[in-house]
């Protein structure tokens, strides 16, 4: 029995060497993988930099982290992070699992703007197809929510906030369906293509009261926003009130709004809560409704 353990000895080193030699393989598949998958965006425009991959150290959870990574789109959004850990697990071998960490900001069109996050998750298809980012606990800037879900699928996004929150304004929802089937290249790609993003739904809910919008934006001459649309205001006396308490509107302002909306509003034929239908307009950084201007933004930087 003695002359047999020599044998077996021998037998789990090859075999020790064989699963690490397998396991560095995929590793350097993955390695390769990120790195095509980079220059291909790098292909349409995009800026992506970052250190030097590092491997994980688990032969059950191949791992790939991107350390210092920047990846910025030709329309001016971008993301850094301090790292990026990649992970392709053997039972979903098309579908990559996302971890940030460290300090991350992101930006659109302007300045970089810190993100802080309890928890933040994403799956990505290596095909580029899809790409879901789900968050805890997160805050933008002076944002902040309590659950977010971002989805890129078919050229549409998704966006979802609950709890969400900026300064005393408060929401229970808010949530959005964008779609564009123009060039995402260059902003002027997409103007010259003739580009819009349909806005299919944007709504935000406190309580019974409610904002619904649709419509689209499009790019002027100065490769600015531009577009217009409809805006409904559900339980629209509620909704002053909420702006009101928020410190969004004065006292005054708060009670001749109320009066508008008290003989503006109807009750859908169907039943259900009063609405209030009045258009929406952007142009030259002023969003106004019903030809009131309701806010102004600074302009796009795209670079």
């Amino acid at each position: 029995m003695s002359r047999k353990w020599p044998f077996l000895l021998l037998l789990l080193i090859l075999l020790g060497g064989g699963g690490a030699f397998a396991w560095q393989a995929v590793l350097g598949r993955m390695e390769r993988g990120v790195e095509a998958w980079a220059e291909a965006r790098r292909a349409e425009g995009w800026r992506i930099t970052h250190g030097a991959p590092l491997r994980g150290p688990l032969p059950w959870r191949p791992e790939v982290t991107l350390p210092d990574l920047e990846a910025a789109s030709p329309l001016g959004l971008g993301v850094r992070a301090e790292r990026l850990s990649v992970t392709v697990l053997p039972w979903e071998p098309r579908t990559a699992l996302l971890s940030p960490g460290g300090a991350i900001a992101l930006r659109a069109g302007g300045d970089w703007t810190p993100l802080r996050a309890a928890d933040l998750e994403g799956r990505a298809a290596l095909d580029g197809s899809d790409l879901l980012w789900l968050g805890e606990g997160v805050a933008l800037g002076t944002v902040e929510a309590r659950r977010v879900a971002l989805r890129w699928r078919d050229r549409q996004l998704t966006a979802t906030a609950e709890g969400a929150r900026n300064g005393p304004l408060q929401l229970d929802l808010v949530s959005a369906l964008l779609r564009s089937d123009a060039p995402l290249s260059s902003p002027e790609a997409f103007r010259t293509a003739g580009g819009q993003v349909q806005i299919v739904r944007l709504e935000a809910r406190r309580g019974e009261a409610a904002i619904e919008a649709t419509g689209t934006i499009a790019l002027d001459p100065g490769l600015q926003p531009e577009g217009r649309g409809s805006l409904a205001l559900v339980n629209p006396v509620e909704g002053v009130r909420v702006l009101r308490d928020a410190g969004m509107l004065p006292p005054g302002a708060a009670a001749s709004l109320s009066i508008v909306a008290q003989i503006g509003a109807r009750t859908p034929e169907g039943g259900g809560a009063p609405r209030l239908d009045v258009p929406w307009d952007l142009r030259g950084g002023r969003l106004s409704a019903a030809r009131f201007s309701v806010a102004t933004f600074p302009a796009v930087a795209w670079r």
